[in-house]
């Protein structure tokens, strides 16, 4: 018997931190859409914890025990940024997804970025201001905050990207 890790046709990514209220809801939903798409064995799954002081990096590691294809990535506290990077090189997906843990983004979207859905691209972004785009439970004051940290990315980092 080989020891060489599973093809993985996909890869997500989750970065948390004390997240240790939402994390089992989030993997249960994302475990439940993988198996009703009969993609459970050929998906990882990597929570990439950015240092939890709340237990989440513990909880991780518990549903890792009982799930194959789920990484629990404990990690030095350095923001998300940071937790989303470590989890993204430690992808062995053919195509790696990223998404919050409150899944902002409903997991039963992410076919819209796999073939044959998606548009041939190296890098797709979902984006919360799209036209049609539709928000799901989003409080408004995050939406306030998220529209000024874009204007600031967009002054500071990236002009020209909306």
């Amino acid at each position: 018997m080989s020891n060489t890790p599973p093809p993985f046709i996909l890869s997500i990514v989750i970065p948390t931190f004390n997240e240790i209220d939402r994390l089992p809801q989030a993997l249960d939903r994302i475990h439940a859409f993988l198996v009703a798409q009969g993609w459970l064995a050929t998906t990882e799954v990597i929570v990439a914890d950015d240092g939890s002081r709340d237990g989440t990096g513990a909880l991780a590691a518990r549903y890792a025990r009982t799930w194959p294809h789920l990484v629990a990535l404990l990690l030095a506290h350095q923001g998300k940024g940071a937790a989303v990077r470590q989890g993204m090189l430690a992808a062995r997906g053919d195509f790696v997804f990223f998404c919050d843990v409150d899944l902002s983004m409903p997991i039963e979207q992410l076919v819209r970025f796999l073939p044959p859905l998606a548009p041939a691209a190296e890098i797709i972004i979902a984006s919360r201001e799209a036209p049609g785009a539709r928000r799901y439970g989003e409080p408004r004051y995050r939406h306030i905050m998220g529209r000024v940290f874009n204007a600031l990315v967009r002054l500071w980092v990236f002009g020209g990207i909306a």
